[in-house]
């Protein structure tokens, strides 16, 4: 049964894009005006906040669990692992430690970015490993596993995302491909340590352990990113030698799924049978159309669209000089040309709902859920930034998933942040240098929410760009 659960768990992980930015300033004296909208939901409200409600208590599980691990070496039953070897100079049997060295920069640089945050090997699709394949990819390993095969979208074989199961809900993420691997983050590490476990060297750093057996690669990921292996590591990495390499041969030629991605333009894309009509009028100027793009794949079925916008000119003078007139340091700052700022932009999403949408839907009826204005909004004392605090644990979606036939302007509205983009415009002396002498407090509107209508969702994410114009562009919506 805790395999099962894990197994779902772990299929959920894929379909997950968390949202983290929390700041803004909400516009007042909102009208409220109900979006026109007669939609016939092919499932029913009740059945849809159900579903959603169940999903997202699984979700919050699966990501205490799969995402995180704990020490418990107190706790885990050392004997269900044991390993006969001669004792070694470390106190561990089968181990050698060799001393830590300065970490290689170069060689840092080369990887850090090769993988993602939860490690998901680099690929097009996957598929869950069966009872058999993993006993082909984990020989001699005694714990449960639960995992993924990562694919090209030829049906090339990336790797192996996998978490091991040990006891008290305790997860081993590990990764798994040909040739050499590196750990997905570069986490702050006193230098590689080099440990000789049953003859082969396994390198510590960076929060994992790596190490060849032959041709295929190891990277496990240890002790809340720490440079130390603690004895359940050991006894983890001793099986994984002892069982020998995986037999990554029985991952060959997986069923592929459709795969595909095309550009449009807008007139295209309004001709779209399935999306067409959730298509909006032309954003207003200065605002230009930039890309529209049609694709499918295993997780995705959608149609992304997008317009963007310069800062204005008059505005950015204006702050700048501002800036400069109240500095306090002596640091040369940058002129304005050398400042980089993203521009403003309109981006317009179109898709089959999935069960993370469903998990964001709120009601209209709890604004606690979705509206920024019931929440202070906080200065960091320090920066030009800003935020608005949230109580921890509360239920609050920054990309909140509104039914088509309950949003309002008033809600459009309440999620209309005025955000403090704090570009650099000057290099700090010393750490100590106060942020506002460094960085520019440029500020624009942002929104994000997104709109369910029956099975097709509307996520719609802007930079500045007003509540009213947005609401302008849902409105042209030719869907009924």
């Amino acid at each position: 049964m805790k395999r099962e659960k894990a197994e779902r768990l772990f299929n959920l992980l894929g379909e997950i894009d968390d949202q983290i930015i929390a700041e803004a300033e909400v516009v007042e004296n909102k009208s409220s005006q109900i979006l026109p909208f007669k939609q016939k939901r092919n499932m029913t409200q009740a059945v849809t906040i159900a579903a959603s409600i169940a999903f997202l208590v699984v979700s919050v599980w699966g990501f205490g669990q799969l995402g995180m691990r704990n020490d418990a070496d107190s706790d885990w039953n050392a004997g269900n692992m044991a390993i006969e070897s001669p004792e070694s100079d470390s106190g561990v049997e089968g181990i050698i430690v060799g001393e830590a060295e300065e970490a290689d920069e170069t060689e840092e640089a080369e990887w850090s970015d090769s993988f993602s945050f939860f490690d998901r090997l680099v690929g097009d699709f996957s598929h869950p490993l069966t009872d058999e394949q993993i006993a082909s990819v984990f020989p001699g390993l005694d714990s449960p596993v639960v995992g993924k095969a990562n694919y090209w979208r030829d049906g090339a074989l990336s790797g192996v995302s996998a978490h091991i199961y040990m006891v008290d809900d305790i997860w081993i993420r590990i990764s798994i491909a040909q040739g050499e691997l590196h750990p997905c983050c570069s986490f702050h590490s006193g230098g590689p340590v080099y440990l000789e476990i049953y003859g082969v060297e396994v390198i510590v750093e960076h929060g994992a352990a790596r190490f060849m057996l032959y041709d295929v690669g190891y990277v496990m990921y240890i002790n809340n990113f720490s440079d130390a292996l603690s004895q359940m590591d050991e006894a983890i990495i001793s099986q994984l030698i002892l069982g020998g390499p995986a037999d990554l041969s029985v991952l060959e030629n997986p069923e592929i799924p459709e795969i595909w991605t095309e550009s449009r333009t807008l007139e295209e894309a309004r001709l779209d049978p399935d999306f067409g009509d959730f298509v909006p009028v032309d954003a207003p100027y200065p605002f230009q159309f930039q890309r529209g793009n049609r694709s499918v794949n295993q997780n995705w079925n959608g149609m992304s669209l997008s317009w963007e916008a310069p800062w204005d000119e008059n505005y950015l003078t204006t702050v700048f000089q501002s800036w400069i007139a109240n500095r306090t340091s002596n640091v040369p700052p940058f002129a304005l040309d050398e400042i980089f700022l993203d521009k403003h932009y309109v981006h317009w999403t179109i898709a089959w709902v999935n069960e993370y949408d469903l998990s964001r839907i709120v009601s209209i009826y709890e604004p606690e859920s979705w509206d920024f204005s019931l929440y202070p909004l906080v200065q960091w004392a320090d920066s030009w930034r800003r935020f608005h605090e949230i109580p921890y644990g509360e239920a609050f979606h920054y990309n909140p998933v509104f039914f088509a036939e309950e949003l309002t302007f008033e809600a459009v509205s309440s999620r209309e942040w005025l955000r403090v983009f704090a570009s650099q415009g000057a290099y700090a002396d010393d750490p100590s240098d106060n942020f506002r002498d460094i960085e520019i407090p440029f500020e624009a509107y942002e929104l994000e929410f997104s709109i369910l209508f029956g099975d097709i969702i509307v996520a719609i994410r802007t930079r500045g760009f007003t509540a009213q114009q947005v609401w302008e562009m849902v409105q042209s919506i030719g869907w009924n």
